[in-house]
């Protein structure tokens, strides 16, 4: 899979490593798609606590 990255992400990436806050720029995507999944899912729990399957009409 190829990715495209603005400017703008590519230099936020690059200022990552650069500081030490990371290894490596794929660390960077690592976390930020481990963050984005973390967010969904809480997402997820908080639509299944709102409409509880037997009040969806599913």
């Amino acid at each position: 899979m190829n990715i495209s990255l603005t400017a703008e992400q590519e230099k936020w990436i690059q200022d990552k490593v650069t500081s030490g806050e990371y290894p490596s720029e794929a660390t960077v995507i690592d976390e930020a798609l481990r963050l984005l999944q973390k967010r969904d899912r809480r997402k997820n729990t908080q639509r299944v606590c709102m409409f509880p399957p037997q009040f969806s009409g599913k």
